[in-house]
């Protein structure tokens, strides 16, 4: 009305007018509503074209993602493109749509499962929680660890750093707070003494359990800046060098995961993720090549 664009009989008026029988009355035309809250937008050519590349496994009740490193599995501040928002996009609403079952931090590649009924994710959450899915990590950590197969039993507690959120190694008298966190190990190969490629096996499932069990055991995965080596490697050592792929993301993946199907007694789905020169780039980080000279420091050694 201050506008005057409500208009009554072709004249401006107040808020306190009184309308009378017979008059005509103009509203403005209504800018369009918003989208509801929960409403998806449909996915472009483009999201369905990246989905599609990265699609390892489907099926009426399953979605396998192979997700690149870098790449948040949901939003968050000044996180706009993440798995969550494509999902959304997949379904005609909020119930048809399919769902994450588990996470992977940001920085970790590899095997995501995604569940595309509700059913199921209430099935595969379960399972997760209860430790039923067999998941194996690879990393590239500093040194080599010793022994080359052990347990890592810590407990973790979240600590709020100036540069974010961080978990660490629970003290004398942090019971109350801690979460049990564990994590088996074992050392698949090595370049001299300066990397090894790791398997790791979380049996639990904490945040960042993996990248701080192995800070804590004294050989933090390579390219993890919240849980930073004080070792720097050289570019070449004693004419051994180590070649690897994937920018400078953190070394840690996602390898392999086992679940069982609700219909059949073996398992529905069991694949490692072995480099090859059809997968993305970010997937090809594993592939760690060593000279010559550096098998021959290692039998050295």
């Amino acid at each position: 009305m201050r506008t005057g664009q409500v208009r009554v009989d072709g004249g401006r008026v107040k808020a306190n007018t009184r309308l009378e029988a017979g008059q005509s009355v103009r509203v403005p035309p209504l800018p369009d509503a918003p989208p509801p809250p929960g409403a998806a937008k449909p996915l472009s050519k483009a999201d369905r074209a990246f989905l599609k590349s990265i699609t390892l496994y489907e099926d009426d009740d399953l979605l396998i993602l192979n997700k690149p490193s870098g790449l948040a599995v949901q939003g968050g501040t000044k996180t706009a493109q993440h798995i969550d928002r494509l999902l959304e996009g997949m379904g005609d609403s909020p119930q048809t749509r399919p769902r994450l079952v588990h996470r992977l931090d940001r920085d970790t590649s590899g095997v995501l499962v995604i569940a595309k009924k509700r059913s199921v994710a209430a099935k595969l959450g379960k399972a997760f929680q209860t430790r039923s899915v067999r998941k194996i990590y690879w990393a590239l950590v500093h040194g080599v660890p010793k022994p080359p197969q052990g347990k890592i039993d810590a407990a973790l507690v979240k600590a709020t750093t100036p540069d974010g959120e961080r978990v660490r190694k629970a003290r004398p008298g942090e019971q109350d707070k801690a979460q049990s966190a564990v994590t088996h190990y074992s050392v698949i190969d090595r370049a001299a003494r300066q990397v090894a490629l790791m398997s790791l096996k979380p049996v639990t499932g904490r945040q960042h359990q993996l990248r701080a069990h192995m800070a804590i055991l004294g050989h933090p995965i390579l390219g993890d800046t919240k849980y930073p080596s004080e070792i720097e490697l050289p570019e070449a050592s004693s004419g051994a060098c180590i070649c690897m792929r994937g920018g400078s993301a953190s070394r840690i993946r996602a390898a392999r995961a086992s679940l069982m199907s609700r219909r059949r007694s073996r398992p529905i789905w069991r694949r490692r993720l072995l480099p090859s020169g059809s997968r993305p780039r970010e997937a090809t980080w594993t592939r760690m090549t060593m000279f010559v000279a550096s098998r021959a420091a290692r039998r050295g050694a």
